[in-house]
């Protein structure tokens, strides 16, 4: 009962090459680049919300002008502009009118911070409630 007439055989994997090796880094390496720039937005709007609220959109804006300050100052040249920073300025600006201005977002947030603001507003300026009784329930719930 050595073999049984069976033999082993063994199938090699194919390994990645060169094109496939490069293109797994550059989708991980921007896949990165976005999560790291998600990860700085919601940092910044917990920041807008809790840390700095009287600041609002001001400290937003004069966060973006200290960030193409950067880009105006160490940067250039690029691929797609002459000016990066005026570029990017442009684009923030055209992502900002599209995204919430054409789209109609905008408004519909505004209203809702503002019905949002009136309901705690009016829950902290209400005199404390009396207790309410409520019934006991009926019915065996242990089950």
């Amino acid at each position: 009962m050595a073999q049984d007439g069976y033999t082993e055989v063994r199938i090699k994997k194919p390994r990645p090459g060169l094109i496939s090796k490069l293109l797994g880094l550059a989708f991980q390496a921007a896949s990165g680049c976005l999560g790291a720039w998600l990860l700085a937005i919601a940092i910044e709007f917990a920041g807008l919300l809790w840390l700095w609220p009287e600041q609002g959109a001001g400290r937003a804006r004069a966060m973006l002008a200290h960030e193409i300050g950067y880009l105006d100052g160490e940067l250039t040249r690029s691929l797609l502009s002459s000016d990066p920073a005026r570029f990017a300025a442009d684009l923030v600006l055209a992502i900002r009118h599209w995204a919430f201005e054409r789209t109609g977002i905008l408004p519909w947030l505004r209203g809702d911070l503002a019905r949002i603001r009136a309901g705690i507003e009016e829950y902290l300026n209400e005199p404390p409630a009396v207790p309410r009784a409520i019934a006991p329930l009926r019915g065996d719930y242990r089950r």
